[in-house]
C-alpha cells in the first residue's frame, strides 16, 4: 500500500523549564490547543506502563495547567489553572473562552468547566462519564462522543427526569450551560471512534455499524452513509467525501479515501508515514474539517481531503500509462 507523507506545518515551541506537554486538540478554525503541566503526565503513564505498576499516581498534588494556542508561529490566549484530573479532554470556546473536562467522573461529579480568557471558572456542570471526544461548534455548543464504558458502563449517571445516563446515547450536543440539546438516537452506536466538529456540520463514525452520520449542528438532523471501514480513529470530511484514518491492527496508519456519490464509495487506500508509537511524549492524530493533524515529536504535520484525492488522481493516471 502506497505511503503518505503528511506536510510539516510547523514545529512547536518548547515548554518552558518545569513545564511539560500533556495533550493537544485541534480547534474548529483549525489552530492547536495545546495542554501543559507542571506535572509530566504522559512520562508517568509511560514509566508505570514500562515498570507494570498502575499504582502510582499519575497526577502530583498542586500541579498546575496552561492552555495556549498556537498557530504555527505564535503562541497565544494563554490561561493557567490547576490540574485536577490525569485524563483532561479540552477545546477552545468563545471569545477567548475554553472547555475543560475529565474523561471518567463519578454520578456526582460536575467534570466540565467552562474558563473565561483570564482562567476564571464561569461555570461546572457535568458531561459524564466515558468522553472520549469534546469539541465545540461555532454557536458555543459542545459535542461529546462517549467510549463503550460511558455507553454501557454507567447506569448512574442519568439524566433529570429519565432512566438514562448522560452518556449513553454515545453523542449529545450541550449548551454552554451543560444543558442537553440534542442527542444520537442508534442503538447501533456502542463506541464513538472519531467526532469532527465544523461550521454548520458533525461528523461522527462509530462502532458497531461503523456509519459516517453527518448532523447539521443547529437543527439536529442527521445523513447516515453507510461505510465497509472499520475500526477507523480520525475522519476528515466535506461535501463530497471523506478519508477515515486507522484501522484495527495492523492498519493503525491506513488512510481510506470515500467517495460520497450514489451512496458511499471507497476510491483508493494509503499509508500515511507517522504511524504513533509507544512514547512519553504528548503526541496527536486529529481531523478537523477536511484536514488531518499529526503531533508527534515536536511537530505539526497536516494531510487534507484534497491532498489524498490528488494522490489518487495520480496513481490512477500512472497506471493507465501502462
Amino acid at each position: 500500500m502506497e505511503i503518505l507523507q503528511p506536510s510539516l506545518f510547523a514545529p512547536l515551541p518548547e515548554p518552558e523549564p518545569g513545564w511539560f506537554d500533556v495533550s493537544y486538540a485541534i480547534t474548529d478554525d483549525g489552530l492547536l490547543a495545546s495542554l501543559k503541566s507542571t506535572c509530566d503526565v504522559p512520562g508517568n503513564w509511560y514509566r508505570n506502563v514500562k515498570a507494570k505498576d498502575t499504582t502510582r499516581p499519575l497526577l502530583t498534588k498542586n500541579a498546575m495547567a496552561r492552555l495556549s494556542i498556537f498557530d504555527g508561529m505564535t503562541e497565544y490566549g494563554t490561561i493557567e489553572f490547576p490540574l485536577e484530573t490525569a485524563f483532561p479532554v479540552f477545546d477552545a470556546h468563545r471569545d477567548g473562552a475554553w472547555i475543560v473536562a475529565s474523561s471518567r467522573c463519578r454520578p456526582t461529579d460536575a467534570n466540565a468547566t467552562l474558563f473565561n480568557d483570564s482562567g476564571q471558572a464561569t461555570n461546572q456542570f457535568c458531561l459524564g462519564d466515558g468522553i472520549e471526544h469534546l469539541q465545540c461548534d461555532d454557536r458555543g455548543n459542545i459535542w461529546v462522543g462517549y467510549f463503550d464504558e460511558g455507553v454501557f458502563g454507567n447506569g448512574g449517571w442519568k439524566l433529570p427526569g429519565t432512566k438514562a445516563p448522560i452518556s449513553m446515547a454515545g453523542l449529545v450536543q450541550f449548551d454552554p450551560t451543560g444543558k442537553v440539546l440534542w442527542r444520537l438516537e442508534d442503538p447501533s452506536m456502542a463506541d464513538c471512534y472519531a467526532l469532527n466538529v465544523s461550521r454548520g456540520t458533525t461528523w461522527a463514525y462509530y462502532y458497531t455499524d461503523f456509519p459516517i452520520v453527518e448532523i447539521a449542528a443547529a437543527t439536529g438532523r442527521t445523513k447516515v452513509r453507510q461505510t465497509t471501514v472499520t475500526g477507523g480513529h480520525s475522519l476528515a470530511c466535506d461535501s463530497e467525501g471523506a478519508m477515515i484514518v486507522g484501522g484495527y491492527a495492523p492498519d493503525k496508519d491506513r488512510i481510506t479515501l470515500l467517495e460520497f456519490r450514489d451512496g458511499v464509495r471507497n476510491v483508493a487506500r494509503f499509508r500515511h508515514a507517522l504511524q504513533s508509537t509507544f512514547s512519553e511524549r504528548a503526541s496527536l492524530c486529529q481531523a478537523r474539517g477536511n484536514t488531518l493533524h499529526i503531533v508527534q515529536d515536536g511537530l505539526w504535520n497536516k494531510l487534507t481531503l484534497d491532498d489524498v484525492r490528488l494522490a489518487a488522481a495520480q496513481r490512477t493516471a500512472k497506471k493507465s500509462r501502462y
